[in-house]
């Protein structure tokens, strides 16, 4: 257990830096970044639109969505598919670094009930940390 908070306090750190980095020009930047052959990865087809209209005229240029608390899908989605480079726009790496975050949270809380419940005599006083 996170008796010190720390994912939830990581958590909020990060999205107060990602409040902060709002309209500072990180999309116009990866659409200047990326060359004919590349493909960039987003979250949502609001963000593959916005893309698609900012990457007129760079044609070759592949916007594909994907979820980004399933990496699996990520991986299965490119499986197979030619490209020069692989980009992730900033809302995609934004969610995936939260969710990995509070996924290594719960695989904490997974741990200690397997370890209590496997030793009924392991004594333990739980914490409130809500």
């Amino acid at each position: 257990m996170d008796i010190f908070l720390y994912a939830k306090t990581i958590i909020n750190m990060l999205h107060g830096y990602f409040d902060a980095l709002k309209r500072t020009g990180r999309t116009t930047l990866l659409t200047q970044v990326v060359s004919d052959g590349d493909i960039i990865i987003t979250d949502t087809n609001r963000n593959k639109e916005l893309l698609d209209r900012m990457l007129i005229g760079k044609k070759s240029i592949r916007v594909i969505v994907t979820n980004p608390y399933y990496l699996e899908e990520t991986i299965n989605r490119l499986s197979g598919v030619v490209c020069n480079n692989l980009y992730f726009d900033h809302t995609w790496l934004e969610k995936s670094f939260v969710n990995s975050i509070d996924q290594r949270s719960k695989d904490h809380e997974y741990i200690k009930r397997v370890i209590i419940k496997s030793n009924p005599d392991c004594t333990h006083k739980t914490y409130n940390t809500k």
